[in-house]
Formats: structure tokens, C-alpha cells, sequence
């Protein structure tokens, strides 16, 4: 099980990552990782959420490496992971212990073909923090896809975000920690989705359709606290999959749908206040007001 927060920051922020006083007199790992995603000409991989890639690590090292599961709202992702060493060109689906999965990647092996890929150089440290150890990984580099749309010319996005993995521990917690303390030096921004969504979006010339309201996994037996998370997080997640269509600002469809979970979060706020910490009601609840805010001039402006 892999267990990441992916946070996005700018080039210049990036280049002042290591002379932070958490970072100070430590020596990263430093290599670059050349990665070539798979998939059926129908896209049958991507529509069940698995990724397929072959990854060449440095010069010589290879590996094959399928996820399945896609990410969560905060740019946390927990996702079913297998990896091992492979030669180029080579899958060997032997490794997914998981047998429906194993089954479905070998009926559709004849079919995969190079979609996109993903070269980046990682510098990574290796942390100790309250019992957990953490990686903390810095990639830079870019994400390529081929001409699409009848064009030849291949496309590429520039690629520069943090990827705060779980090593060992068994509580996401450190990872937050870890990244409350970075943004207290850096501007990061939380990054909803991972470079296989990213890379599909690129192939694909085309931003995900506006996304709606998910439906409830709310439960009469859940605590009133697990309720609230579950509702809580749904908005979020809702959120962050109109934020990138919303800042472009071409559909206001975007927009509608960030308001709405924003609404639903809000009035989640006053029906579960009397079982939520009073110091986060009172941070967070005139945080998300500010938002409706923005995003009601946003929408202003869009319309007249």
C-alpha cells in the first residue's frame, strides 16, 4: 500500500527546498527516472484506475510497477502497489497478488501501447519523524505526450511538485506534519491528481468534465465525528476536481460545482458543530466563508 501527499510549488520555490533548517546538513539521493505509461488504444487501464508503467531508474535499473486506486481529497493518495525489477519492454503481472486485477492486466496485454511518459529527476531525503520514517521527494522535469487531434507534434507540460511518501508507520499523520512545517517556508499547493491523470489529461488535449457532488458514504451506524470526516472530505475531493477547470474560467460550469461543495462543506460545518473541536469550527469555518466569497465574485465575473 503506498501512502503519499503530492503538494505543487513553483521552480523558484523549489530551488529553495534544500537550504531549509529541516533539510539543513543532510545529503539527498539524487537520479533521474525516465517512465513510460501503458495502456489499450480504448484507454481500458485508465477508465478501471490502474496505472501500468516501465520505469528506467539512473542508466541501468528497470522496473515494472502497476497502482490501482486513484487519489484522495488533499492531495493524499493510498493506493495498492506492486514493483519489481523488469527489462524493457517486459511485463510480468505475476508480481499483482491481487487475482482479478492479475487476470484483467494479462487478457489485455496484447493490446498495451506507449501512451505517454514522464521524465523528471527526483532528489530525495530520507526523514525520521515521530516514529514514522518519511521520504521527501522533490521531482522536476517534465510529462510528454504524442501529437493528438491529428497533429504530429508531440506535447509536454513542465512537471515540479513534492511527493511526501510513508516509508514506514502506519498513520498518514507525519506526512501532514511534515508538510504543515514546509509551508511555513514554501507556497504549496495541495495536487489533486497524480501524473498518470495528468499525463491522460495531456494525451487526451482536454481538462475532465466538471465533476458533481459524489454520493454518500454516510452509514446509521458511523460516529458522529466519522460522519462529518466522510462528508467533509467528499467536499474537498469535489473541490479540488473543479479547481483547475475553474481557474481557467472558459466553462462556468466549474465554477457552479466548486460552489456547491463549498455550500455542502459549509452547512456540514453548522450541523455537526456541536461534535467538532470548537478552536477548528472557529479557524476553519470563517476559512471556507472567505471562499463562497471568491468564488461568488468568480462567478460574477464570468457571467456579465
Amino acid at each position: 500500500m503506498e501512502i503519499e501527499l503530492k503538494l505543487r510549488l513553483s521552480p523558484a520555490q523549489a530551488r529553495r527546498l534544500p537550504s531549509l533548517p529541516s533539510l539543513s546538513g543532510r545529503v539527498p539521493q539524487k537520479y533521474r527516472l525516465l517512465n513510460t505509461y501503458y495502456d489499450t488504444p480504448d484507454f481500458a487501464l485508465r477508465n478501471r484506475g490502474i496505472a501500468l508503467r516501465l520505469r528506467r531508474k539512473g542508466w541501468a535499473v528497470w522496473l515494472m510497477t502497476v497502482k490501482c486506486g486513484a487519489s484522495g481529497a488533499g492531495g493524499l493518495a493510498q493506493r495498492s502497489e506492486w514493483e519489481a525489477p523488469t527489462q524493457p519492454g517486459v511485463f510480468n503481472f505475476s508480481i499483482v497478488t491481487d487475482n482479478s486485477l492479475r487476470e484483467f492486466l494479462v487478457s489485455h496485454q496484447h493490446a498495451l501501447q506507449p501512451v505517454f511518459s514522464t521524465d523528471f529527476t527526483r532528489t530525495a531525503w530520507t526523514l525520521r519523524l515521530a516514529g514514522s520514517v518519511v521520504e521527501l521527494a522533490l521531482d522536476r522535469g517534465k510529462i510528454s505526450a504524442p501529437g493528438v487531434g491529428g497533429s504530429t507534434a508531440p506535447v509536454s507540460k513542465p512537471l515540479c511538485e513534492l511527493e511526501l511518501e510513508l516509508v514506514e508507520g502506519a498513520s498518514p499523520d507525519a506526512l501532514f506534519a511534515l508538510a504543515i512545517e514546509l509551508a511555513d517556508e514554501l507556497h504549496l499547493h495541495p495536487e489533486i491528481a497524480s501524473k498518470a491523470e495528468r499525463g491522460y489529461a495531456l494525451s487526451d488535449a482536454a481538462l475532465a468534465g466538471p465533476v458533481k457532488a459524489f454520493a454518500s458514504t454516510v452509514t446509521q451506524d458511523m460516529r458522529p465525528i466519522d460522519a462529518f470526516r466522510s462528508i467533509a472530505l467528499s467536499c474537498l475531493l469535489q473541490l479540488q476536481r473543479n479547481e483547475a477547470g475553474a481557474v481557467v474560467g472558459e466553462n462556468p460550469e466549474y465554477v457552479h460545482q466548486a460552489r456547491v461543495a463549498i455550500r455542502r462543506l459549509r452547512s456540514a460545518f453548522k450541523l455537526f458543530s456541536p461534535v467538532l473541536e470548537a478552536g477548528f469550527v472557529k479557524v476553519y469555518g470563517p476559512r471556507w466563508e472567505n471562499w463562497r466569497v471568491a468564488l461568488a465574485v468568480r462567478a460574477t465575473g464570468m457571467f456579465f
